[in-house]
């Protein structure tokens, strides 16, 4: 739910296509490392999350790190670009996290709401409406 609503509060509505990407089936050995933001609905970084005559926004960066004691830091980075100039304002998230199978479920502190994804060795992807937002672990 948070992804959803940092995607639309940054950008208003605007039409995604899927992404076809999904962890492999490797076992789950160690989930504790850094994710970094790879790809939004399989495009590259930056990603447009939208524009209008005025303004832009687009996602520069992010990263999911996971800790040994069972907590996540959960940080994206949006570019906005309006007339007067341009800045980037991070969005940071932390709370717990839990693995059962190839699911992993964050549970962020601020009570905005528990979010799943998919995890293997090498990557987490979290599939929003309209998002599927993949990282890969450094």
């Amino acid at each position: 739910m948070r992804r959803v609503i940092i995607f639309l509060v940054a950008a208003g509505a605007m039409a995604c296509a899927g992404d076809s990407t999904s962890p492999n089936n490797s076992v789950l050995a160690n989930p504790t490392g850094v994710y970094s933001l790879s790809t939004v609905n399989s495009q590259a970084l930056p990603f447009l999350l939208g524009q209008n005559d005025t303004a832009s926004a687009q996602l520069t960066s992010g990263a999911i790190t996971l800790h040994s004691d069972g907590s996540f830091l959960d940080v994206l980075d949006v570019q906005v670009t309006v007339p007067s100039g341009t800045t980037t304002q991070s969005d940071t998230l932390a709370g717990t996290f839990a693995v059962q199978g190839s699911t992993v479920t964050f549970v962020p502190n601020d009570g905005s709401g528990s979010y799943l994804a998919a995890i293997d060795d090498t990557s987490l992807v979290e599939a929003n409406p309209g998002y599927t937002i993949v990282y890969r672990k450094r």
